[in-house]
């Protein structure tokens, strides 16, 4: 995921002073960089600003537990006499509660509602508003950290933070902390920017008397923030939920669930049209077999209708006649039946048999049977002997 860094280390309020901008890939390696218009970078959904250190107070607060979930509003009347503006002049942040402790940011309100309408009109929304100074490390307490750079220099001791001007001799801030520290720090880490010339802190050494690493070409475009950043924007300041969501996430997500969509109704479609047709040729079917048996008049449910049908020849004597196709069909063997008629409870059927005696076979069959059998005629026609049978169910 791409990150947009932009440096404001100059007061972009003054005409032709413009920010620096650096846009980073996953790897945090660098992309493009710049000044001022980041272009198409400004769209980019992770975008941090770094300010001077000096533009920045830190504290460090010891806050009861009954106020913890009251912080942000008694943070502007515990710093009330540390600032030297009103309250509602400045803008105040905390960090992650520690125990009972707090680390809280300082800043002037019209400053950062001023830096953020410049950034806005470039279409830039930062999601972290931090110092310069959270860009080194602050893992550890008996080390102390500092950052030069050209225009501003600062420095993490302990808890505490301060702003100092460079220069070739230790700063008295620097040697204040160091004399009113209760517990000497094991080292001095000092980080210099690219373009200062690291011969300067040769006499700070001795004249400090600490251990005093030096660490040159430090790079703001590349380096990490510390865990325990403050982010400025809080409180009237927070991202609000507008502005926070950002489509370009979901770009992908949503592509997936409207293929998927899109997927599902033409399966629906599809389905409507194959049950639609085999609905119409299963319908057309009934009709057809429906017609045979009500061979005039309206279809208007064809189901129903025969349903209906077949209770009425029911009642009229369906089940004696099943019943007597039934016997009959068992008996006929390799006869050939040519004809059926049923009516009123008798059956005449015409048969074809090879000779009469196969006739006279059969009628004794069926009369075992519990037919009653009356033979009507019987003539031989083309090789074959033809019989007429009147039958009836004599049980």
């Amino acid at each position: 995921m791409h990150r947009l860094r932009i440096a404001v280390f100059s007061d972009v309020s003054v005409a032709g002073s413009e920010w620096q901008w650096v846009a980073l890939d996953s790897a945090n390696c660098v992309l493009a960089q710049g000044q001022g218009d980041p272009g198409q970078w400004a769209q980019t959904r992770d975008v941090e600003v770094l300010l001077p250190a000096s533009r920045l107070v830190y504290r460090q607060l010891t806050m009861p537990a009954a106020s913890r979930r009251q912080l942000s509003k008694i943070l502007p009347f515990a710093l009330e006499d540390e600032q030297l503006t009103p309250p509602d002049g400045s803008h105040l942040a905390a960090g992650v509660l520690q125990g009972d402790s707090v680390a809280v940011a300082m800043v002037a309100r019209d400053y950062l509602l001023h830096l953020l309408r410049r950034l806005a009109e470039f279409s830039i929304q930062p999601r972290r508003v931090v110092s310069v100074l959270d860009c080194l490390p602050s893992d550890r307490q008996d080390i102390w950290h500092v950052l030069l750079m050209p225009g501003d220099a600062c420095a993490r001791a302990a808890q505490s933070t301060f702003s100092f001007d460079f220069e070739s001799t230790p700063p008295v801030e620097l040697q204040l902390a160091l004399r009113q520290a209760i517990t000497r720090p094991q080292s001095l880490q000092v980080y210099v920017a690219q373009g200062l010339d690291i011969a300067l802190l040769a006499g700070w050494q001795g004249e400090l008397g600490i251990d005093l690493q030096s660490h040159p070409e430090w790079d703001w475009r590349v380096a990490p923030l510390n865990a325990g950043a403050i982010n400025l924007l809080q409180g009237a300041f927070a991202r609000s939920s507008v502005a926070t969501f950002d489509w370009r996430v979901y770009r992908l997500p949503a592509m997936l669930l409207s293929a998927l969509i899109l997927l599902y109704a033409t399966s629906v479609v599809v389905d409507w049209w194959r049950l639609d047709r085999q609905y119409t040729r299963i319908s057309a079917a009934i009709e057809a077999e429906a017609r045979k048996v009500i061979p005039v008049g309206p279809l208007v449910d064809p189901v129903a209708q025969l349903q209906r049908k077949q209770q009425d020849v029911s009642r009229n004597g369906a089940v004696g006649w099943a019943a007597l196709a039934q016997l009959l069909a068992a008996q006929l063997g390799s006869s050939s039946l040519t004809r059926f008629h049923y009516a009123d409870g008798t059956a005449l059927i015409e048969l074809s048999l090879p000779d009469a005696a196969q006739a006279e076979a059969l009628q004794q069959r069926l009369a075992n049977a519990g037919l009653q059998v009356e033979r009507k005629n019987g003539v031989v026609s083309n090789g074959a002997y033809n019989v007429a049978l009147l039958l009836k169910d004599a049980r």
